[in-house]
């Protein structure tokens, strides 16, 4: 994965981190990271952004009905906190589709959050 990628793999790990923790807990954040993890054989964060279908289907799995609810407070969270122009049926949607052009949608949010993230830091 190239540097570019693996800076935004960070960026929604931060993202997915911060919702997890906050709205749930540390100990769901560290789990679900895990099993995910081991589910996908790879790191999950980077997953999502190379096969974001697959990384929903494993999340959607784990999290059953309650999957929708968490991809609700992460649009919410990349809206809120990081400017991004994204509604939480867009967002669903984008992960769980297979195409490139929901791939390349979903790329332009994350290097929007990265931007937001780092103009907070100066």
């Amino acid at each position: 994965m190239a540097e570019e990628e693996k800076k935004l793999a960070r960026v929604v790990k931060n993202v997915f981190k911060e919702v997890a923790c906050s709205h749930i807990s540390p100990f769901f954040y560290s789990l679900i990271t895990l099993h995910l993890k081991k589910k996908l054989a790879d790191d999950p964060y980077e997953v999502a952004l190379r096969k974001p279908a697959s990384f929903y289907s494993e999340l959607e799995k784990t999290l059953s009905g309650g999957v929708e609810v968490f991809i609700y407070m992460l649009a919410m969270k990349l809206v809120e906190e990081y400017n991004v122009d994204v509604s939480p049926r867009e967002l669903l949607t984008l992960l769980r589709e297979e195409s490139e052009e929901a791939k390349q949608k979903l790329k332009e949010i994350w290097v929007k959050a990265a931007s937001e993230a780092e103009k907070k830091l100066y």
